[in-house]
């Protein structure tokens, strides 16, 4: 597992009292290993990315959907210009909620 100081925080990402966002994937960057404070869901929506995720390797591709649990190490590798995905950052308290808004329902 990555040191500490390689788990990024939902804080960062999300506004205060928010359970979920969505944000854009960052190209040409490459990611070292990390872990989250949060769940991830990557959506390809064209091209592909390529992750370690716990020393497997996974390439995501138009149409994929990557969920990333909060102990995954994860490392990404540049995306290019044509390969864009969008990051869904999620509490964990979200999936609570709505699971007790079915369960009513």
């Amino acid at each position: 597992m990555p040191p500490e100081s390689m788990e990024i925080d939902s804080r960062r990402l999300l506004n205060d009292g928010k359970l979920i966002t969505i944000r854009p994937h960052t190209r040409f960057v490459h990611f070292p290993p990390h872990t989250h404070n949060y769940i991830e869901v990557v959506y390809m929506c064209s091209g592909s990315t390529t992750h370690y995720l716990n020393d497997t390797v996974v390439k995501a591709e138009k149409g994929d959907l990557l969920f990333l649990n909060k102990n995954t190490v994860q490392e990404i590798l540049p995306a290019g210009e044509n390969d864009i995905a969008v990051n869904f950052i999620i509490l964990p308290e979200f999936f609570d909620t709505t699971l007790k808004m079915i369960d009513g329902e």
